[in-house]
């Protein structure tokens, strides 16, 4: 195993820290950070299928792409139920443009490829709405010292996440089909950005008040 697979695997470690965290902090979980457990819980699932499938050298695609409709579902239902269930309708639009990005990938790509064109929609997505967020919580007086608040933490998670992995999903297939080497180095960049999202969530975990 190479350097980036050994940092795959830590990446794939880190996971667990948010659930630790989650174990310790459950009863004060606010209602807002419920879709991003469950979202966890599927990622570690998600993530022990894909190394059985690598491991047997089998496809794992479908995987993925099922997985993306299930994050983009869940963390829009992280900014709907933060927001106090306001703009139903632009979430669901939202939505369903990913589904309409997946459906137009998968007839580009098929099953034989990265879904590059719904996680590129869903980076630009995520990116526009913590942004967006961000400029809320400076305008909001109840928000004098947002370092307090899980919210910002998880915002945080998603913006550096998605903002930094958005190059990757663009041009992921075609590293993969050309430059085998580069694409093994972004993945990498890919593997410490995950370490970064995930350490991020277990501090908006741990923020958590208690009532």
């Amino acid at each position: 195993m190479n350097f980036f697979g050994y940092i795959e695997i830590i990446s794939a470690g880190f996971m667990l820290i948010p659930l630790l965290i989650i174990s310790l902090r459950f009863k004060y979980i606010s209602i807002e950070l419920i879709p991003v457990a469950i979202l966890l819980l599927i990622s570690i699932l998600v993530e022990s299928i894909n190394f059985a499938f690598v491991i047997n050298s089998k496809n794992n695609f479908l995987i993925l792409r099922v997985y993306t409709v299930f994050e983009v579902f869940l963390l829009l239902s992280f900014y709907f139920l933060f927001y106090n269930y306001k703009k139903l309708g632009n979430y669901a639009v939202c939505f369903i443009l990913l589904l309409v990005s997946e459906y137009v990938d998968y007839k580009i790509n098929g099953l034989s490829s990265f879904d590059n064109y719904s996680t590129s929609f869903e980076s630009i997505l995520f990116s526009s709405i913590a942004l967006w967020s961000f400029y809320h919580l400076s305008k909001n007086q109840d928000y004098i010292n947002p370092i307090n608040y899980p919210f910002f933490w998880m915002n945080s998670s998603i913006l550096i996440y998605f903002g930094g992995n958005f190059v990757l999903f663009v041009f992921n297939n075609y590293l993969l089909q050309h430059q085998s080497s580069g694409h093994l180095a972004i993945w990498g960049i890919h593997s410490c950005l995950n370490i970064l999202y995930n350490c991020l969530i277990a501090v908006a975990f741990w923020k958590t008040k208690r009532p």
